[in-house]
């Protein structure tokens, strides 16, 4: 006997199905039930049925059946019929409870195919895997062998797996449920849709590869040339040259009494440049020494008792700065001025005031004129400057302030260096300067004309760098005073 709902094999005596657990007494009710409902409906249908039974019996069957007894062919006919229609009643019931325990049922091996009307198959079939619903008509065919019958009945008892010839096409069982087909198809259309998935992305892939590799080597050139450029990292071994130190100046100072030339002491002085001041303090016997300033423009101012306070203005060159200071007496006349010339390096300079009243020109040659303007001394180089005295600067006339290179106009030439060694001239009056001249460091006349006093007040001259003069008194040889 085998479960109508898994179709698994159970025992007669069994109460329950040991594969999905389905009572089998109610079961055995029911088709008990449907048998005897087929015996009392029997007699209506006995000679329809076994018409039919009669038709679809082989040809080559060596034994004939005989027509059977309506009253005895009847029961086994009906009986089969609607315990089939119970059957299927009972296998969708199973199937309803099966899907809802989500319980796989075993595939169904196919029926053995029909013999051939005209040619009896002699072979035996093949044992199939009997259902529940071949099980019922066995029991239903079994018991109507036991009741009289014609000889009829070994046939239906013979072929219990045909189904009989009266029934309809809808009520033919097929090898295995419908639904199976479905979910065999949903899964084939899965499996279809994955592997075009699967082939698109793979393509995908490949394709991104390739381009990456595309991508990768296409700089590959640029790489070279980067690789090449590391050949000048050689130069960061030779040692970075050391910052070229930022040039200075030093300056020596001496103080001298531009009167007499004598040497002065106990000088106070101040040294101030562009950052500030420098140096405040005392001169040591006359001298003073700075080191390390930066070149450019500083001013020196003195303080000494008996003398001038006075203050210059100098530009430091890079290396020795040597400058002599002359330091002035005070001016008793307070309408009297000083013409100071100065100038650094080794030349023999001449100061000269040319009188327009007089005619004359007050030089070393002739140290003093008619209106008591003269010349204190003559400087061959030594301490690189002199002095002059202008007795009345308010006199209404000119008095000409020249500087004459001497030794560059003997030698007959007419260049000079003296405009670029810092060449000077100050007018200076009791309480004030009254100018404060700077030659041109760019020329290089050998005759410098830094104006003249009128009246006093300072005028500029129209010809300030002479080539050449109009009068020989430049070249005139010196002589002692």
């Amino acid at each position: 006997m085998f479960c109508p709902k898994c179709g698994g094999k159970i025992k007669d005596d069994n109460l329950f199905c040991p594969l999905c657990g389905s009572p089998l007494e109610e079961i055995r009710k029911t088709l008990k039930e449907a048998e005897d409902a087929a015996a009392a409906a029997a007699p209506a249908e006995t000679g329809k049925e076994n018409a039919a039974a009669a038709d679809n019996k082989p040809e080559a069957s060596p034994v004939k059946a005989a027509p059977e007894p309506p009253s005895k062919a009847h029961p086994s006919a009906v009986r089969m019929t609607d315990v089939s229609k119970k059957r299927n009643e009972v296998k969708e019931e199973g199937n309803a409870d099966q899907k809802s325990d989500n319980h796989v049922p075993p595939i169904l091996e196919p029926e053995a195919k029909k013999p051939e009307p005209k040619k009896p198959d002699t072979k035996k079939p093949e044992p199939i895997r009997p259902e529940p619903v071949k099980t019922e008509t066995a029991s239903v065919n079994a018991e109507a062998k036991s009741a009289p019958a014609s000889p009829a009945a070994p046939v239906n008892t013979a072929a219990p797996s045909q189904p009989s010839a009266g029934a309809s096409s809808s009520q033919k069982k097929l090898p295995f449920p419908a639904w199976y087909l479905g979910v065999a198809a949903a899964v084939l259309v899965l499996i279809i849709i994955i592997c075009a998935v699967s082939a698109s992305n793979a393509k995908k892939k490949k394709a991104a590869a390739e381009q990456a590799a595309v991508v990768t080597e296409a700089p590959a050139p640029t790489e070279e040339v980067a690789e090449a450029e590391p050949e000048p990292v050689a130069e960061e071994a030779t040692p970075t040259p050391e910052p070229t130190p930022e040039p200075m100046s030093d300056l020596n100072l001496m103080f001298f009494s531009a009167n007499d030339r004598t040497r002065l002491s106990e000088i106070y002085v101040t040294v101030s440049g562009n950052d500030g001041e420098v140096f405040a303090g005392q001169s040591i016997a006359g001298t003073l020494e700075i080191n390390d300033l930066k070149p450019g423009e500083y001013t020196i101012s003195y303080d000494a008792d008996g003398f001038m306070p006075m203050t210059y203005y100098y530009v430091l060159k890079e290396g020795n700065n040597k400058i002599n200071i002359p330091v002035l007496s005070p001016l008793e006349d307070k309408n009297s001025a000083y013409v100071l010339i100065s100038w650094r390096g080794d030349y023999d300079l001449d100061g000269v005031i040319y009188n327009t009243k007089s005619k004359e020109y007050v030089k070393i040659q002739h140290p003093v004129d008619k209106n008591k303007n003269f010349i204190f001394s003559d400087d061959k180089g030594e301490q690189n400057f002199e002095l002059l005295y202008i007795r009345n600067v308010k006199a209404d006339y000119d008095r000409r302030i020249f500087v004459v290179d001497y030794t560059t106009l003997q030698k007959g030439s007419t260049e000079s260096k003296m405009e670029a060694d810092g060449l000077k001239v100050m007018i200076i009056r009791k309480d004030s300067v009254l100018r404060d001249i700077t030659a041109d460091p760019e020329q290089d006349a050998p005759v410098f004309c830094a104006g003249s006093v009128n009246a006093g007040k300072y005028v500029k001259a129209d010809r300030e760098y002479l080539d050449e003069t109009e009068n020989d008194w430049a070249l005139q040889p010196k002589s002692s005073k």
